[in-house]
């Protein structure tokens, strides 16, 4: 992935002289967004060392649309234009596939993972509509969506979780990713 990403980094700082930073973003959700949303709920959560040529390419990437130095601080620049960084893409498909498993829109195998923890005792609780994290023993179980999901679905306030329809939803995520 790396590999196609610096190619398309190279077209974008090639054409960054002569168009518009407009341009450049459309640029950038053609060329090397799909790369970093494409199957990231598979590979996205990892080691930080695996993803840290990613990480860099899409700062670079930033930094090259915005013309800003090659030592900015990107974090106020995924702010300013409202863009998600690699592991808020990872965090927003997480939470898309977890509103999709609360709203039992996914497949019959997808539901059978997850359950809520008033499924699994019957006393009251102030968090029996979370849903149960499950035990790991090895890291990378705790890096699948089985154990990931759940935990970040129960770390959302319960007013984005609240949300009818998937749109509201994934625009509510996106908004509350970005204000992290």
């Amino acid at each position: 992935i790396s590999g196609k990403i610096s190619r398309s980094i190279g077209i974008i700082s090639k054409s960054s002289f002569y168009l518009s930073r407009k341009s450049l973003f459309k640029l950038y959700y053609s060329l090397v967004y799909p790369y970093l949303y494409y199957g990231n709920i598979v590979w996205g959560s990892t080691y930080e060392s695996n993803l840290a040529r990613l990480i860099v390419l899409q700062k670079t990437v930033i930094r090259i649309i915005t013309k800003s130095s090659f030592d900015a601080h990107t974090a106020p620049i995924f702010y300013y234009f409202n863009l998600l960084n690699l592991s808020n893409i990872y965090k927003l498909q997480a939470g898309i596939f977890m509103f999709s498993v609360h709203n039992k829109v996914l497949a019959a195998m997808f539901q059978s993972m997850f359950h809520q923890n008033s499924h699994v005792h019957s006393y009251l609780t102030r968090q029996a509509n979370h849903y149960k994290i499950p035990y790991c023993r090895t890291n990378i179980m705790k890096f699948s969506i089985a154990y990931q999901g759940p935990k970040f679905w129960n770390s959302l306030p319960p007013t984005l979780k609240a949300n009818s329809s998937l749109k509201t939803f994934k625009a509510k995520l996106k908004r509350h990713l970005i204000t992290l």
